[in-house]
């Protein structure tokens, strides 16, 4: 999905060039390229038109979300995590790479596969991820791109996403707020998704969204319960979590 992007559009550096392929209604949200992310980052997937991966920002120095995420093992919630070679060099999160030991892969999956062997849909699913990462190569951006592409289709996602730094090439570098203005008017967004953080809230004008017709809808993500393996229920887990407990009820559960 994410490569024939391209192909697809009209012009990726021209706002509005979403216009001819959708209705006048156009659902954008924006989200860094996390790997293997949580309920709400889907849910917000899934209730969009157009969902652009912010893959052209700084990764972030402290630890994050963009190479780690929890899962839920016999002894509780435990994260797992791709380990980055060059967290310290300011680099943006598509010029991240991963550490060069392959030894990674065995450890993240075997992780994956004990704690989730009793799972009810663990042989439909855990192949494809399995698949995914081992075939990785040294680029972070495009392990979690192919993972959200991956997993979105499992969750019957007609959702078209593409790459910011794709419709920002060639533009000069701007700040974050900036920036999604531009991507807003680049998908012809009339309305527009957020997440309810601070961070989310620092990149936010309410009088420019008022001013440019585009509707700003926060999200409100309530997280769902749904069956779990191993004890107590526990809430921000990788999406694999529900995949792999509740796979045909997994759409309706994240849109309920």
């Amino acid at each position: 999905m994410l490569d024939d992007f391209a192909e697809k559009e009209d012009d990726g550096n021209a706002p509005g060039a979403f216009h001819k392929r959708w209705s006048y209604r156009m659902i954008v949200a924006i989200h860094q390229p996390n790997f293997l992310p949580w309920l709400g980052f889907f849910n917000k997937l899934l209730r969009s038109d157009v969902f652009v991966l912010f893959d052209d920002v700084q990764f972030p120095r402290a630890k994050t979300v963009v190479n780690r995420v929890l899962v839920k093992t016999p002894q509780g919630p435990s994260w797992i995590t791709v380990p980055i070679a060059n967290r310290g060099d300011l680099s943006l999160i598509n010029e991240v790479r991963i550490a060069p030991d392959p030894s990674w892969k065995r450890k993240l999956l075997r992780t994956m596969e004990l704690s989730y062997a009793k799972a009810p849909y663990a042989k439909s699913y855990l192949p494809g991820v399995r698949a995914i990462v081992e075939s990785a190569n040294d680029e972070l951006w495009r392990l979690n791109g192919e993972l959200i592409a991956w997993c979105a289709h499992q969750l019957g996602s007609e959702t078209e996403l593409v790459y910011s730094s794709s419709l920002c090439q060639g533009r000069p570098e701007t700040g974050g707020r900036e920036k999604i203005q531009y991507l807003l008017k680049a998908t012809g967004a009339t309305v527009y998704i957020s997440g309810e953080t601070a961070g989310s809230h620092r990149h936010i004008d309410e009088e420019w969204f008022r001013e440019q017709g585009i509707q700003l809808q926060w999200q409100h993500f309530q997280h769902p319960r749904y069956p779990q393996l191993h004890g107590e229920f526990a809430e921000y887990l990788s999406i694999l979590d529900l995949l792999l407990n509740c796979a045909p009820q997994a759409r309706s559960i994240l849109l309920p």
